[in-house]
């Protein structure tokens, strides 16, 4: 009923005042309000000031205003109660608090607290202490009135509280303290200031970035060290924050974050742990009998941040890491002395007992490696492959260094070191360190190369063709078949650092090697590259440019059949024939001081090495007698079963059973494909001595030249029906022999399917007719011609007659014309077909499976034989 008789402003619609004495509508009035206020008109004024508010949620937010007024009028009271004996200049000091102003003495004046003005301001110039600067500016009051402001200055609040740029507004009839001004103020003068970044813009918070970085580096560091799941990664963020502020710092001079901020602080009250390391926790369960074990295995996974215990959890139980388990066995880390502060207090002095007491000596015992390290890894990968120059021993730099003092100037010589062009880029290298073996498995020799980078060249700008010839490995076991029959010697030579020879075309700019100082008038510039180097992609070609041109300058001439084999004919009949295969170099010939001769004149342009007679060529073992030669991969194949595991394994009697059919739709996925692809990339090289793998029965299997030879070319075709499950396709294989030496033999699916099994041994004729005419093109050019015709097997009498006459018959009208080729070649006489029993048959091993007997018939056939076996 009270209030139905308080009066009502129509204009704000606030209880307690008319629309004539309305303060919104009349602001003159709060003026004349205040003028005429009594000194100790607080509690009025309080009910001035919750009349404006309207509601009871600006009542509350003035409340919690009012206690951080109060709080911020405690500090600077205690501020000036410390220094009231202090003669300054004219200063407030708080004596009571209300909600709005700071009431002081009478000698004092008032200082009203505004946390909306953005500027101290004052009406009263004897405030200021120190010289006033004028100002010709305007201020916007809460009134939305404005005020001439004359000068500013600086006013002392108390003797350690100075309030800066202060506004002097003349007639202003309060003395008005901003809260933000002076909470930024004071947070300066600590050193401390809030600044606040945009969203999802890391590089405006630099510092917070970077320890967040050397925070998640430890996390990945624990959490992969002792193979921890990553379910818990928080555990290990907390154990890595833990640490880092218990680690000396050198920008700390040598102290821990946690003695800068709390000097009596003990670093470790309880020993540090390995995270994620195997520890036993006492089992303190009422329930535990005598029968029990005493502790509990569980994983250490950091420390608790409220009482002197360790973190740890129970695998079998599933028991939280938030529980705190104490008193776990694992092996500390061991920690300085000067990080665990002495104790203050002197140490009690205790009466000793009145009689003496024996005690037992303590014994120490230390638990098995598996119980304190827990499961331990390990890989079976040669550790050699993943050595990188950064992780080296003292004396492999030294060794760096020294071949930094041989290999930089050469690489200065054949470049030079000049700033990098603009728009111009530069190729990474790296140091590769490997080991070469004889054929006996002994080191013959550690290789430290200087490898560029070449995968980052750029096709068309970095490099153009890349295409270089090497030597074929048939070009290899002919001209062994050749020093065999003829007892010709067998030279080796090794071009050091060949690719360095080779001239570039493009202009390549490279970094600086590992390692290596670029100091004084290197600082700061890149290699421009002269010549070839290692891992880029133009070298080989390079380096065989330049071989060809110096080795054609010596009076050689180029096989046309083969671009790697180059032949040095005398004009009394004897003749060199030289090899190269990338920098290994094999020289025959029947001019043993011709021989002597080109080594010489190679040495004087490259680096050569001469390595005697021919005896590790490619991985494959060289060995010879009186009674021939024979080549074997013995030492391939042994590293081949250590690596897969196969070298205690049961010998297999074939390399293939016979009724196993093989299909793409059968079977289950392999689990690593990469591996199963590296092991038939062996294979295949394998397949360079061994035409029938049966490397399991016999390591030391390989071809054998006999000296006494019989000349002439031979080869033996056939094919393998239909014999794919998967397409129907047939199996090509043929075997070519130099007299009775096996050159060269292929194990190939046709390309197209064949309607009969005569055409697909027709298709085989027409592979090994191809053989024939490539070998005997450079028996030609080495100067050994084939006067007579060839021999062609082939155990399928169709096939023959479809060869040897031209007629058209119907099932051969859809065969490619390109196939009939070989009809010409029978009647030009450089062909002839013959027939062969099944029973003789050489390439029958070489399209399908077959059993122990027929295959050790076929090893006989092939000339293969286990120099290693007993005679």
């Amino acid at each position: 009923m009270g209030d139905s008789r308080r009066p009502i402003c129509h204009h704000c619609g606030v209880v307690g005042h008319l629309k004539a004495r309305c303060f919104k509508l009349h602001p003159e009035l709060r003026q004349t309000v205040h003028k005429n206020r009594p000194p100790n008109f607080s509690s009025t004024r309080t009910a001035a000031l919750a009349e404006t508010t309207g509601n009871s949620a600006a009542l509350s937010d003035f409340s919690r205003l009012q206690a951080q007024i109060g709080q911020l009028q405690d500090q600077l009271g205690s501020l000036a109660a410390r220094a009231h004996d202090t003669p300054i200049a004219p200063t407030a000091t708080i004596a009571t608090v209300t909600p709005t102003a700071c009431h002081v003495t009478s000698e004092a004046p008032t200082w009203v607290l505004d946390s909306g003005a953005n500027d101290h301001m004052t009406g009263e110039s004897s405030l200021f202490s120190s010289p006033l600067i004028p100002i010709t500016q305007s201020v916007c009051l809460a009134d939305n009135s404005t005020s001439h402001i004359s000068h500013k200055g600086d006013v002392f609040l108390s003797s350690d509280i100075l309030l800066s740029s202060v506004l002097h507004v003349p007639n202003f009839a309060f003395n008005l303290l901003s809260v933000s001004r002076l909470a930024k103020s004071l947070n300066c003068a600590k050193g401390i200031l809030q600044q606040l970044s945009c969203p999802y813009t890391p590089e405006q918070n630099g510092v917070a970035e970077r320890k967040n970085r050397h925070i998640m580096s430890i996390v990945r560091c624990l959490l992969s060290g002792m193979h921890v799941p990553k379910s818990y990664w928080h555990m290990a963020v907390l154990t890595a924050v833990y640490l880092i502020n218990r680690t000396p710092s050198r920008v700390l001079h040598s102290m821990a974050p946690l003695q800068i901020l709390k000097p009596d602080c003990i670093l470790f009250s309880i020993l540090p742990r390995v995270f994620g390391c195997t520890c036993f926790v006492q089992n303190r369960s009422p329930h535990r009998t005598k029968l029990d074990n005493k502790s509990v295995k569980c994983i250490f996974l950091g420390y608790s941040a409220m009482s002197k215990a360790y973190r740890c959890y129970d695998p079998v139980s599933d028991l939280s890491p938030s529980i705190e388990i104490t008193s776990p066995l694992a092996r500390p880390v061991p920690i300085f002395d000067s990080m665990v502060p002495e104790s203050s207090s002197p140490p009690v002095q205790r009466s000793s007992p009145p009689l003496q007491v024996y005690t037992r000596r303590p014994r120490t015992s230390v638990s098995p490696a598996r119980l304190i390290f827990g499961p331990r890894f390990s890989t079976n990968h040669p550790i050699s492959q993943y050595i990188s120059y950064f992780g080296l021993s003292d004396s492999y730099r030294a060794f760096i260094g020294k071949l930094e003092s041989v290999s930089i100037p050469r690489l200065i010589r054949h470049g030079e070191l000049v700033p990098l062009p603009a728009g111009e880029k530069t190729v990474g290298c790296k140091w590769v360190f490997t080991v070469k073996y004889m054929a006996d498995s002994s080191v013959d020799r550690y290789k430290a190369r200087l490898v560029a980078k070449g995968f980052t060249q750029v096709p068309g700008k970095d490099f153009g063709a890349t295409f270089a010839p090497v030597a074929k490995l048939t070009s290899v076991r002919l001209l062994v078949s050749l020093a065999a029959s003829h007892s010709w010697p067998l030279h080796q030579l090794d071009i050091k650092n060949a690719f360095l020879h080779g001239d570039l075309l493009e202009t390549i700019y490279m970094d600086t090697p590992p390692g290596f100082r670029a100091e004084g008038e290197y600082a700061g510039k890149v290699c421009r590259l002269r010549k070839s180097l290692y891992g880029l992609k133009q070298s080989p070609r390079a380096w065989f440019s330049r071989f060809s041109e110096v080795i054609l300058s010596m009076e050689f001439v180029r096989c046309h059949s083969d671009h790697t084999c180059f032949i040095h004919p005398r004009l009394d009949g004897c003749c060199i024939i030289l090899l190269v295969y990338v920098d290994d170099i094999i020289l025959i010939g029947d001019d043993a001081p011709g021989i002597s001769q080109v080594k010489q004149d190679l040495g004087k342009v490259f680096d050569v090495k001469d390595l005697g007679s021919l005896r590790y060529f490619l991985g494959i073992e060289v060995a010879r007698s009186r009674n021939g030669i024979s080549l074997s991969q013995r030492k391939y194949t042994l590293d081949l079963l250590q690596d897969t595991g196969m070298l205690g394994c049961r010998p297999a009697s074939t390399p293939m059973d016979p009724n196993l059919k093989l299909s793409t739709e059968s079977g289950d996925l392999l689990l690593n494909p990469s591996m199963y692809q590296r092991l038939v990339g062996r294979l295949i090289y394998l397949t360079n001595t061994r035409p029938d793998l049966t490397f399991v029965t016999s390591p030391g299997l390989g071809l054998f030249y006999s000296a006494s030879h019989q000349s002439g070319l031979s080869c033996f075709t056939d094919a393998d029906y239909a014999g794919s499950q998967t397409d129907r396709r047939s199996t090509t294989g043929l075997s070519t022999f130099y007299g009775n030496h096996l050159i060269s033999w292929k194990s190939k699916k046709q390309a197209v399917v064949s309607r009969s099994s005569a055409e697909a041994e027709y298709r085989a004729m027409a592979q090994g007719t191809c053989e024939i005419l490539w070998l005997r093109s450079i028996l030609n050019e080495l100067g050994f011609t084939e006067k007579d015709s060839s021999q062609l097997f082939c155990d399928n009498k169709s096939a023959i007659m479809l060869a040897s006459d031209s007629v058209l018959h119907e099932r051969s009208k859809h065969i490619e014309v390109d196939i009939h080729f070989i009809r010409e070649k029978i009647r030009s006489g450089i062909i002839v077909p013959s027939f062969v029993p099944s029973s003789d048959q050489t390439a029958d091993v070489l399209t399908k499976p077959v059993g122990p007997s027929l295959l050790q018939s076929s090893i006989v056939k092939l000339g293969l034989i286990d120099i290693f076996a007993p005679a």
